[in-house]
C-alpha cells in the first residue's frame, strides 16, 4: 500500500491510499483492496470508474475477466499511479488476444463453467483474488490445496462476475442468475465480506481438496499455461487435430467430460472454439501439451497486425534485413 500525504502534489490526482497489482492478481481484487485500504464501501472504486467513463446503462458486457474496449483502465491507472499494462495483466485480455489473433477477443471464447472466485487462505494471507481461479473448470487452490469457496456459513451463495456480467446491474443489486446471489461488490458493506452476515471471506470454511482432483487440475492448468504462454491459432488448430485423431483412433464420437457426463465432441474453426471447452476435452481424453510441442515447437508470435510480428529467435528465417520484425505468410504459420 502506498499512502499519499496531503502535501504531496499527487493528492489531487490519485487516491489517498494506493494499491499496486500483484503477480497473478485478478482485477476484481484490485478494486476490493483499494476500497479496503481507503476505508470505502465495497464497490466504491468500481463505481467511480464506471461513472468516470460515462458508461451507458444499456451496456451489457463489462467483464472483469476479459474487459471490453469500452472499459478504459487508464483512469484507474492514473488514480493508482501504475501502468495501464499492469492492470490489463490482471485480466486475460492480452493472452486471449494473442491466442486468437484479434485485438478484441469475444467473451464467448472464454466461457464454460467458471468456478468460485477465491481461496479463504489466500484472502487471509494477502487479501488476494487470483485470476487463475476464474479459469473454466478450476475448483481448487494449487498453493493451499483447498477447495475454492462460493457459499458462506450462513448459506448465502457468492457468485463471481463471470464473462458477460454487467457491472451496472451488479452495482444496482440486480441478480444475473437464479437463486440468492451475493455479488463481489456489495454497496453498503465492507470489502471481502458476505453481503448477508458480514463474515470475512478469510473466515469461510477451509475444505481440503481431494488429491485426485488436485492431480486433474494440474493437467487443466498445464494446458492453460501452454496456451497462454505459447499459444497461437496454429497451436489451437493442432490441438483440434489431435482431438479428432484421438477420437478416430478410439472409434468414438463421444467422451466422458470432467463432470462425468457423456457428450458428443464437435468443434468448428479454431477462431470460434471456446478455450474452456477445448481444455475440458483435452484433459478428458488424457492428452498433454507435450503432444503439440513434440509435433512442432511453438514460436511465440506477438501479432502487431496480420503481417508483422516480433520474434524472440536470434536467427529467425523470416527476419527482414536491418529490422527486429519478421514477416510471416499465413500459410507458413
Amino acid at each position: 500500500m502506498d499512502a499519499v500525504h496531503i502535501a504531496d502534489p499527487a493528492w489531487e490526482t490519485t487516491f489517498p491510499h494506493r494499491v499496486a497489482p500483484r503477480p497473478e492478481e485478478w482485477l476484481a481484487g484490485i478494486f476490493l483492496r483499494c476500497d479496503e485500504v481507503n476505508g470505502w464501501d465495497s464497490g466504491t472504486t468500481m463505481k467511480t470508474l464506471v461513472r468516470t467513463l460515462h458508461l451507458d446503462k444499456t451496456a451489457r458486457s463489462m467483464s472483469l475477466v476479459l474487459p471490453p474496449a469500452s472499459m478504459d483502465l487508464r483512469p484507474l491507472a492514473g488514480w493508482l499511479a501504475v501502468s495501464e499494462q499492469s492492470l490489463l495483466a490482471t485480466t486475460y485480455h492480452a493472452e486471449l488476444s494473442r491466442l486468437y489473433e484479434t485485438p478484441h477477443p469475444h467473451a464467448q471464447l472464454f466461457s464454460a463453467g467458471m468456478g468460485s472466485p477465491f481461496c479463504p487462505a489466500c484472502v487471509a494471507e494477502e487479501r488476494m483474488l487470483r485470476r487463475s481461479f476464474l479459469l473454466p473448470h478450476v475448483r481448487c487452490c494449487p498453493r493451499h490445496h483447498l477447495r475454492l469457496q462460493g457459499v458462506c456459513v450462513c448459506s448465502k451463495s457468492l457468485s463471481p462476475p463471470k464473462t458477460g456480467f454487467s457491472v451496472l446491474d451488479t452495482l444496482a443489486k440486480v441478480s444475473y442468475e437464479a437463486g440468492v446471489i451475493q455479488r463481489l461488490f456489495s454497496p453498503g458493506k465492507r470489502p471481502f465480506t458476505c453481503h448477508a452476515c458480514g463474515l470475512d471471506w478469510a473466515r469461510f470454511p477451509r475444505v481440503e481438496a481431494d488429491p485426485k482432483l488436485l492431480v486433474r487440475e494440474q493437467a487443466i492448468l498445464a494446458w492453460y499455461d501452454f496456451f497462454f504462454s505459447k499459444g497461437t491459432l496454429h497451436a489451437l488448430n493442432q490441438a483440434l487435430q489431435i482431438v479428432r485423431r484421438t477420437l478416430e483412433q478410439r472409434q468414438s464420437k463421444s467422451i466422458k467430460l470432467l463432470n462425468g457426463r457423456l457428450s458428443r465432441v464437435t468443434f468448428s474453426t479454431a477462431e470460434k472454439t471456446s478455450l474452456g471447452r477445448l481444455v475440458e476435452v483435452l484433459v478428458s481424453l488424457q492428452l498433454s501439451p507435450d503432444m503439440i510441442e513434440a509435433e512442432e515447437p511453438a514460436v511465440v508470435w506477438r501479432s502487431m497486425n496480420r503481417q508483422v510480428f516480433y520474434c524472440p529467435m536470434p536467427a529467425c528465417p523470416h527476419m527482414r534485413p536491418n529490422s527486429i520484425a519478421c514477416e510471416a505468410r499465413r500459410n507458413e504459420q
